[in-house]
């Protein structure tokens, strides 16, 4: 799966939001007279607000694998034969999963890829990997300097993309309250004004 390359962030706050409209607007009478619209609200902005997404990136450890690439993955330069595989270095950096680890997947707002990397979460673990094209499970230095490049440049992307991934939960938390809420007055007004109605129409 591709680093913040799955999904939209606005996709999936939307759908959220959506979740909690449906469920007040099927709320029926009876739910309606054993509770009161504060523990309704409540309630609603528990399941429905997003936890913020917390990477440690510092926490990590690494380790050096062979893995067959096929020939049409190298370039022009390298003496390959058409329809071989050729084992090749490959590199995984493995951290502790993130809280709320799904957004590793989601691309918020505005946002720009200038870093490229496969991530796999799970076993509670994410995975970050970078396929060499180099020969030997034991890599030379120049091989270890372009991955470690890689690598940091990963970790900015990583860095810049989860704060700008949390402002905009911020701001999508912030909003939902007023808008639930709205929502909720509404449907407590109509089930009240009903409730009168009735009244006065038994009233004789």
């Amino acid at each position: 799966m591709k680093l913040f390359g799955e999904h939209h962030l606005s996709n999936f706050l939307s759908q959220k939001l959506e979740n909690a409209k449906r469920e007040i607007q099927f709320l029926n009478e009876v739910e309606l007279k054993k509770t009161s619209k504060e523990d309704v609200l409540n309630n609603l902005l528990r399941q429905t607000k997003v936890p913020k997404l917390e990477v440690n990136l510092s926490k990590r450890t690494s380790k050096v694998g062979m893995r067959d690439v096929p020939a049409q993955r190298f370039p022009k330069t390298y003496d390959v034969r058409p329809g071989v595989s050729y084992p090749c270095a490959l590199v995984t950096y493995i951290y502790p999963i993130p809280s709320n680890s799904q957004l590793m997947l989601h691309a918020p707002a505005g946002y720009v890829q200038k870093v490229s990397a496969d991530v796999t979460l799970a076993h509670n673990e994410m995975r970050i990997e970078y396929q060499t094209l180099y020969g030997n499970e034991i890599l030379s230095d120049e091989v270890k300097n372009k991955v470690k490049d890689w690598i940091i440049s990963v970790h900015e992307e990583i860095e810049n993309t989860v704060a700008e991934i949390n402002n905009q939960i911020e701001k999508f938390n912030n909003g939902i309250s007023l808008e639930l809420s709205a929502l909720l007055d509404a449907k407590f007004k109509n089930f009240e004004d009903r409730k009168k109605q009735n009244d006065d129409l038994n009233d004789f």
